[in-house]
Parts: C-alpha cells; sequence; structure tokens
C-alpha cells in the first residue's frame, strides 16, 4: 500500500479487507459493554469515521 497516495476510501477497503481477511473485528464501546462490528457494512462506516476524525485531528495542529 506504500509508494502512492491513497484516497480515504482506499484507505477504508484497506482496512475492511484486513478484517474481513483475518477474521479480526473492531471493537465498540457501547453502554460500558464491548460490542464487535462484524458486519462489511458497519466496519466500512467505522472506519471511515475514525479516519475522519483523525484527518479533522491532524488538521487542526
Amino acid at each position: 500500500m506504500m509508494g502512492r497516495a491513497h484516497s480515504k476510501a482506499d484507505i477504508v477497503a484497506h482496512f475492511v479487507e484486513l478484517c474481513q481477511k483475518n477474521n479480526a473485528s473492531p471493537s465498540r464501546i457501547i453502554d460500558g459493554k464491548k460490542v464487535l462490528i462484524e458486519s462489511k457494512k458497519e466496519q466500512e462506516a467505522y472506519f471511515n469515521e475514525a479516519i475522519s476524525t483523525f484527518i479533522s485531528d491532524l488538521e487542526v495542529q
């Protein structure tokens, strides 16, 4: 994935692909409980939000 510029969509797709390939799910804490994000659609939304937050944090600095 290194060597060229990647869009946010490329990065999101890469993380989702890694999760699906390795049967690993990100999680959120909801009402004090760890909830796995298992569906591809939910993972796409999760990583899209996380990357948007990361980019916003970088732009503030």
